[in-house]
C-alpha cells in the first residue's frame, strides 16, 4: 500500500480515536471515507486560510505557501485558489 494511503488512513484513525474537531486530508478518496465516518475534513489550503483568518500568517505568506506547494507537485485548481484569495 502506498505511504500516502497509509498516512491518510492513520490520520483518519487518529481523528476518530481523539475525537478531533477535524482531520487534514487532501486525497479525495480519503476525504470521502472520513466524511462517511462522520469526521469534519479540512484540506491543506483550508488550514492555511484558517491560519490567515486567525492572523497567524499574512497574505504574502499564504500566497507564497500556495505557490511553493504547487511547485512541489501539490495539485489545486486555479478556481479554488481564486476563491481563497477572494475571501481574504
Amino acid at each position: 500500500m502506498p505511504r500516502s494511503i497509509v498516512g491518510e488512513a492513520e490520520a483518519i484513525a487518529l481523528a476518530l480515536e481523539e475525537e478531533a474537531d477535524f482531520v487534514v486530508l487532501d486525497d479525495r478518496l480519503a476525504r470521502r471515507r472520513a466524511y462517511e465516518l462522520g469526521l469534519n475534513v479540512a484540506g491543506t489550503l483550508r488550514v492555511l486560510k484558517m491560519l490567515y483568518d486567525k492572523g497567524l500568517i499574512d497574505k504574502r505568506t499564504l500566497v507564497s505557501d500556495i505557490r511553493k506547494l504547487r511547485e512541489h507537485g501539490f495539485w489545486v485548481s486555479d478556481s479554488i485558489i481564486a476563491r481563497i484569495l477572494r475571501e481574504m
